[in-house]
C-alpha cells in the first residue's frame, strides 16, 4: 500500500525531553514490588531509572544470604540492578570488615553509578585510612565494578563525616555534599558543632576544593542540584542562626546557592516553630528550567512561614526564586505524620513526590492501616496543587525514601517494608526490614485530540531485533516531524517526514538494547509509541 509519508533520518547525541500531554489525574496503578534482601535488616534511600526500563537500588544491608552475596561483614553497602520487570540482573556488595552505610546514589551520564555513604573499614574494597570514619564514594562501571573511590577522614577523635547527594558538573566531575562532625585539617573552616561540607571532585574523584557551611550548631546538607549559571543550590537542616545562617528568622530548612567555586551567594532559612520532637525536616530539591527551585521538605509547624499544615508533620512543598525568596508554599497530609523524601520534575511542569504516611483523611486515602506507616506518593501540578496520591504498603511499616521517574512516565521507589500483605509479597524474614522497591505503570497518557490530529502509530515487532516497521498514519501536517529518544532523555534519530511506501524501515542493529520511545509531533499536538530493541 502506498502512502505519501517517510522518515529521513540523522544520528545525534543530543539530550532531548520527550513530551507528552497528560489528561488524567486518576493514579497510575502498581506494576510491580520486589522485597529485596535476606533474613537481616535492609534500607534504601536511592533509586535510578535505568535505559533499558528497569532501576537500580542502593542500600544497606545486613544479610549474607536471601538475595544478598559477597557482604564483606555486615553491614555493607549494596547495589541491585533489576530489569523492566522487577527481576534481579545482578547484585553487588561494597566494603569491609567494618561498617557501611548507604545514602543516595547518582546515575552517571557513562551508564555507571555514584554511591554515597560512609564507612568505618579499611579493608576489603575501601581503601580509606586505618582510622576513624569516613565519607565514602565510590564511582562503578554499568556493571559495578569500581572505577575509583574518595575517603574523607572525620576527626581523629572519631568523629564523623557522611556523603549524602551529589550531582554532575558542567566539566565531568562531581559536586557531593553531606555533614561533617569534624573541624580539623580539610574540615577547619567548619563553623560550630557540625556543618554542611561541599567536595568539588574531578571525573576520576580527585578533590578540587572543600568548603563548609554552618553556624554554630548542626547543619547537616541532604540534597545538592546544578543550576544554569554554573552554580549549585544545597538544601538540609540547620540548627544555627548565627555565622552564615542569616536570612529568615525561623524554621530548620536550610537552603544556600553557591558559585562554581564554593563561594557562598545567599543563604534562606525557613520553616516554623515545629512541635516538640518534631522539627522542620528537608531531603531533597527540584531546580527547574525557569531558575525557580522547588523544596521536598516536612514540617510539623504551622506559623512562621508554614501555612495550612493538617496536624502532626505535613509534606511541605516550597516553591523559591533564584534569589531565595519564598514564592508558594503548600502543606499536604492528613492528622497523621508525612514526610517527604524524594521528588522529580516531569516534562509537562509538575511534579512527582514519595515520602510516608500514617494517615488516613485530609489528602491521604488508600492507607493500608490504621497503626502502622504507608510509603505515599502524590503528583502535584506547577501551582502545587494536587493531582493524584497513592498509599503503598501493608498493614506494617512501609516507607518510600527514593524516587524515579524515567520519559516513559513509569515510577520507581525504594525503601523499606516489614509487611507481607496488602501490596507486598516476598519479604525474606518476619518482622525484620527488607528493602521495597516498587514500579508504578506510566502516569502518561496520550490526549485524545492528539490522537485525532496525528492518528495511531504502529510499530513492530517489539522487541526488534534488525529492523523495525513502522506504520504511519495515513494523514499528517506537512510540518510533522518524529524522533526517536532511549528512556534516559538520549535523542537518537531525528527527522522531517516526506514522501515513501508503508511500511517504513528502520535499521536498529547496532542500537543498544533497551526501551526507546518513538514520536511524530506537529504544533504541539503529539502521537508516541514505545519499543523495545533486543
Amino acid at each position: 500500500m502506498k502512502n505519501s509519508h517517510i522518515l529521513t533520518w540523522g544520528l545525534t547525541g543530543a539530550l532531548f525531553v520527550c513530551e507528552l500531554h497528560v489528561v488524567q489525574a486518576q493514579a497510575p496503578g502498581l506494576e510491580w514490588q520486589r522485597c529485596l534482601g535476606g533474613v537481616l535488616y535492609e534500607e534504601s534511600q536511592g533509586v535510578v531509572a535505568t535505559a533499558d526500563g528497569g532501576c537500580a537500588v542502593l542500600g544497606t544491608v545486613a544479610s549474607m544470604e536471601g538475595d544478598v552475596s559477597g557482604n564483606h561483614g555486615p553491614p555493607d553497602m549494596w547495589l541491585v540492578k533489576l530489569s523492566a520487570t522487577g527481576q534481579i540482573q545482578w547484585q553487588r556488595c561494597y566494603g569491609g570488615t567494618g561498617a557501611e552505610e548507604a545514602s543516595r546514589l547518582l546515575a552517571t551520564t557513562d551508564g555507571g553509578f555514584l554511591l554515597l555513604g560512609k564507612t568505618w573499614s579499611s579493608d576489603g574494597d575501601i581503601t580509606c585510612a586505618d582510622f576513624a570514619q569516613h565519607a565514602w564514594a565510590a564511582k562503578v562501571d554499568p556493571e559495578g565494578a569500581i572505577q575509583w573511590q574518595v575517603c574523607l577522614a572525620g576527626g581523629q577523635d572519631g568523629s564523623e563525616a557522611f556523603f549524602y547527594s551529589a550531582t554532575e558538573t558542567g566539566d565531568g566531575g562531581y559536586l557531593t555534599v553531606g555533614q561533617t562532625f569534624a573541624d580539623q585539617g580539610i574540615w577547619q573552616e567548619n563553623h560550630g558543632l557540625t556543618d554542611f561540607f561541599a567536595a568539588k571532585m574531578n571525573g576520576t574523584g580527585e578533590i578540587e576544593w572543600l568548603h563548609c557551611y554552618g553556624g554554630s550548631e548542626h547543619d547537616k546538607a541532604w540534597a545538592v542540584r546544578a543550576t544554569s549559571d554554573g552554580g549549585y543550590v544545597i538544601a538540609g537542616t540547620t540548627g544555627s542562626s548565627d555565622g552564615q545562617v542569616t536570612a529568615g528568622s525561623v524554621g530548620q530548612v536550610w537552603v544556600i546557592k553557591i558559585d562554581s567555586d564554593g563561594n557562598l551567594l545567599w543563604n534562606r532559612r525557613m520553616g516554623g516553630s515545629g512541635s516538640p520532637g518534631m522539627n522542620d525536616d528537608v531531603k531533597d530539591l527540584v531546580v527547574n528550567p525557569d531558575g525557580t527551585i522547588l523544596v521536598v521538605a516536612s514540617t510539623a509547624s504551622n506559623d512562621g512561614d508554614v501555612r495550612g499544615n493538617h496536624g502532626g508533620s505535613d509534606v511541605w512543598l516550597v516553591l523559591l526564586d533564584g534569589a531565595g525568596t519564598i514564592l508558594q508554599q503548600r502543606c499536604f497530609g492528613g492528622t497523621g505524620n508525612e514526610y517527604g523524601w524524594g521528588a522529580v520534575r516531569t516534562e509537562q511542569g509538575r511534579y512527582v513526590v514519595a515520602g510516608t504516611t500514617t494517615s488516613s483523611d485530609g489528602d491521604v486515602s488508600g492507607n493500608h492501616s490504621d497503626t502502622g506507616r504507608d510509603a505515599w506518593v502524590l503528583t502535584v501540578d506547577a501551582n502545587l496543587d494536587l493531582l493524584w496520591q497513592k498509599c503503598l504498603g501493608g498493614t506494617s511499616q512501609d516507607a518510600a525514601h527514593a524516587l524515579a521517574r524515567n520519559l516513559a512516565g513509569e515510577i520507581f521507589t525504594s525503601g523499606q517494608t516489614y509487611s507481607t500483605d496488602g501490596d507486598v509479597s516476598g519479604l525474606h524474614s518476619s518482622g525484620v526490614d527488607d528493602i521495597w522497591v516498587v514500579k508504578l505503570a506510566s502516569d502518561l497518557t496520550i490526549d485524545v485530540s492528539d490522537r485525532s490530529a496525528l492518528g495511531d502509530l504502529l510499530i513492530y515487532p517489539s522487541p526488534a531485533i534488525d529492523l523495525l516497521n513502522v506504520h504511519l498514519p495515513d494523514a499528517l501536517p506537512a510540518n510533522t516531524t518524529w524522533d526517536i529518544v532511549d528512556l534516559m532523555g538520549r535523542l537518537v534519530m531525528h527527522g522531517p517526514i516526506g514522501p515513501a511506501t508503508q511500511p517504513v524501515q528502520i535499521p536498529v542493529e547496532g542500537w543498544a538494547g533497551g526501551v526507546y520511545c518513538l514520536r511524530l509531533y506537529s504544533s504541539g499536538f503529539v502521537s508516541t509509541t514505545r519499543f523495545v530493541k533486543q
